[in-house]
């Protein structure tokens, strides 16, 4: 499967599109990502990527 950009992207405020392609890449690399939110405190986006020879 190929990666690219939507026909909607840039053009679209919020579709949540760069979240989806984030969670596909690192998944392409064996890891994981995560994200929490927490109203009126902000968003924390965890990526976890494995370590090459450890």
């Amino acid at each position: 499967m190929a990666l690219g950009a939507g026909g909607c992207s840039g053009t679209l405020r919020g579709s949540g599109l760069g979240l989806a392609l984030v969670r596909a890449i690192v998944a392409r690399h064996g890891g994981q990502a995560s994200i929490r939110s927490r109203a009126n405190q902000g968003t924390q986006v965890t990526l976890r990527l494995p370590v090459e020879g450890g």
